[in-house]
């Protein structure tokens, strides 16, 4: 991935921890959890997206977007610079890039697997080789490759995973409701007292054990 990427990305989010940044002074004196939750919102939406494909990226430029993400998490909980990174990902609860972006990577293969009919499948199934890159460690793998070793070394397998089941017509139109419109053979000039007998009648059948449930059928 060029570098040029990771420089406009660079830019990009200083601006948005600019205003975690301000937020977090004196004069503002905004809350610890509504300056995380902005980061979340503002910067970290842009680290996650797309970031899949960073794990084929040169170590070294995609520690740019570590420093971006480190220094977000500073904004939204008043540390010092001094403080070890460690301790903040422990305190904000925040997870390093590198495992975030395993994460997502597992939720997406997962997502794809679990749905058969899927048009990227055919890729993540197609066997590229693996021990050409293993001969060469200077080849980038391809995502699919990856994915898969992603996959084993957190002992996930694809047949475990559910297929998404796809119901050709709506779960409400599955069941058949018994409809009694016998009071509908009724004149509606006849008096009230007429209808609730004949109502009491109904309800009372043996034929109604089920669960009942009653309309006007004004719309009928």
């Amino acid at each position: 991935m060029k570098t040029s990427h990771f420089e406009n990305q660079k830019i990009s989010l200083q601006k948005s921890n600019a205003k975690t940044k301000t937020l977090s002074r004196l004069e503002w004196a905004a809350k610890y959890s509504i300056l995380l939750n902005l980061y979340r919102s503002l910067v970290r939406s842009k680290l996650d997206y797309g970031s899949i494909c960073y794990r084929n990226s040169n170590y070294n430029i995609s520690k740019i977007l570590d420093l971006i993400h480190n220094t977000g998490i500073r904004c939204a909980s008043g540390a010092f610079k001094s403080s070890a990174i460690s301790s903040l990902l422990a305190i904000t609860g925040e997870p390093p890039l590198q495992h975030r972006r395993i994460r997502l990577s597992l939720k997406y293969i997962a997502r794809i697997l679990s749905t058969p009919y899927n048009s990227t499948i055919h890729y993540l199934n197609k066997n590229q080789s693996p021990s050409v890159y293993v001969l060469n460690t200077n080849l980038r793998k391809p995502l699919s490759t990856r994915l898969r070793k992603e996959m084993s070394d957190n002992n996930i397998f694809p047949e475990t995973i559910l297929q998404y089941e796809t119901y050709l017509n709506p779960p409400r139109r599955s069941h058949n409701f018994e409809i009694d419109t016998s009071l509908s053979a009724y004149v509606k000039k006849k008096p009230e007292i007429v209808y609730r007998n004949v109502f009491n009648e109904l309800i009372h059948m043996d034929n109604y054990n089920n669960s009942q449930i009653y309309t006007d059928a004004s719309k009928t």
